[in-house]
């Protein structure tokens, strides 16, 4: 009995496939040839009075089903991300530079957000007098940003975000993958 992995190609389309839905059938998939990839480790030898409950060749054959499903949809969604559009402020661009502006922004909030911001002045320890006692003077520090000013940024970067967010989520399930 052959291990049969059936593919979006195969079964009847009653709703079309979207980028969602390949991203969910990928991850599927994916778990899959994982599973496949393991199974194929036991199939290879074994005792000569017990043989392994699936053959090799059927596990092999079902591994490389698994890969070019896999294959398939992830070159689907790539295909679709560099093709299909959204309008972000006033320009239109690609899913593919939406993912990538979505993954810079988070980078830029994490910057943002771990900006050392010091201001006013501060008595540092800067030594020993001849006596061995400890010698302090007054620094002062002044910062590019007020707290405030950062937390403004980083709101403006977190709108930006979201905006990205909800236009990626509609493409995601409005784009039709071509398989």
């Amino acid at each position: 009995m052959m291990y049969h992995i059936q593919s979006f190609k195969e079964e009847p389309m009653s709703k079309p496939l979207t980028i969602a839905r390949g991203l969910r059938r990928a991850k599927q998939v994916q778990g899959r040839v994982a599973e496949m990839r393991a199974r194929l480790l036991t199939t290879t030898s074994w005792q000569k009075d017990q043989k392994p409950e699936f053959t090799f060749d059927e596990t092999l054959a079902s591994f490389d089903a698994a890969v070019d499903e896999l294959v398939s949809l992830r070159t689907a969604i790539a295909r679709a991300n560099a093709t299909a559009t959204v309008q972000f402020g006033d320009r239109s661009i690609t899913l593919a530079e939406a993912i990538r502006q979505q993954a810079e922004l988070k980078g830029r909030i994490t910057l943002f957000q771990s900006l050392g911001l010091r201001q006013g002045e501060e008595r540092v320890h800067v030594g020993y007098d001849e006596r061995s006692r400890p010698t302090h003077e007054v620094v002062v520090y002044e910062a590019v940003w007020t707290e405030r000013q950062r937390a403004e940024q980083i709101e403006g970067l977190r709108a930006r975000l979201e905006t990205l967010g909800e236009l990626l989520e509609e493409a995601n399930h409005t784009t039709r993958l071509e398989l």
